[in-house]
């Protein structure tokens, strides 16, 4: 009866945490942003007038990152379709995801209209709410701060679910708006150049140096600067633009950080998840040298 005891001991841990780890879905990141005000934005709709994000407060916010070219936006497009009727005081935005504005008017013609959609140029707003791919969607609060993202496809049961405790939140404590580069990177990390951002081999320099510093969000294990994704290319676009504008290179890997999290700095290595592959085989190893001296001993 004890060695059962002991065995069930030994198992059922590795079992639980085996099982947690196969739940667990590696691609997905988890978000730097919630609770935290969502970065401003101001972009065309389809039919050219601008929208900011300042306009909307006061009403909660789905705000979609979708494509045409994704098959499972178009469930996910059904789902908020039906929605809409069903929370008429949300705001639902799609914000176009590497895809162009004619893509985006011949889809809603033939499928129907299920949010407004915005028009995303270079990138800019997926990259500021730190994006991985499509379909991703963020939640924001009636007061502008993010309260949840989901990502991969919406189903009814999420949407509504989300929506409903949404609809239901009490007021939230606004904490200081995200500046452009802000949070403190990890210690060790100095400033490499600062000012003006030079002659234009400087600034080559400088983009690639930070590129390969940098995690691509679509390769994972790739820095930006070697990835062909149109992602990558879009944050080197962004890391071009703050150089020229005098910022550090600590902001500027800073300002990444506070998107994606310190997953998106190649050094240190991420972390996520890998206590619930490790502790598995420490439970075997640990477990296992206890049995044998256990049984060790009774034999003698």
């Amino acid at each position: 009866m004890k060695k059962i005891f002991v065995l069930l001991l030994i198992v059922v841990p590795v079992i639980v945490l085996f099982l947690y780890g196969l739940g667990r879905d590696p691609r997905i990141l988890p978000s730097a942003l919630i609770q935290k005000p969502a970065p401003t934005f101001s972009l065309l709709t389809l039919d050219g007038k601008t929208m900011t994000l300042e306009e909307l407060k006061g009403k909660p916010i789905v705000l979609n990152f979708w494509s045409t070219w994704c098959g499972p936006c178009l469930d996910e497009h059904r789902v908020i379709m039906s929605a809409r009727t069903q929370f008429p005081d949300v705001q639902f935005l799609a914000v176009l995801y590497e895809d162009t504005p004619e893509n985006a008017r011949a889809f809603l013609k033939k499928f129907g209209v299920g949010s407004t959609v915005l028009i995303d140029e270079h990138l800019k707003t997926a990259i500021d709410y730190g994006v991985a791919g499509v379909p991703e969607t963020y939640f924001i609060d009636a007061h502008g701060i993010i309260a949840d993202k989901h990502a991969g496809v919406l189903t009814p049961r999420i949407l509504e679910e989300k929506l409903s405790w949404l609809e239901r939140a009490v007021d939230t404590e606004v904490v200081p708006d995200l500046p452009h580069p802000n949070p403190p990177l990890t210690k060790g990390r100095e400033k490499k150049m600062t000012g003006p951002a030079g002659s234009v081999a400087d600034i080559q320099s400088r983009m690639e140096y930070l590129g390969s510093m940098l995690r691509c969000p679509v390769c994972r294990g790739v820095p930006i600067a070697d990835s062909p994704s149109e992602m990558a290319k879009q944050m080197m676009g962004q890391i071009r633009e703050f150089v020229q504008s005098g910022k550090s290179d600590e902001e500027i890997l800073s300002y990444f950080v506070a998107r994606y999290g310190e997953w998106v700095l190649l050094k240190p290595k991420p972390r996520q998840h890998l206590l619930v592959w490790i502790l598995p085989f420490l439970f075997l190893i640990g477990g296992g040298g206890i049995l044998y001296f256990k049984l060790r001993k009774e034999r003698t």
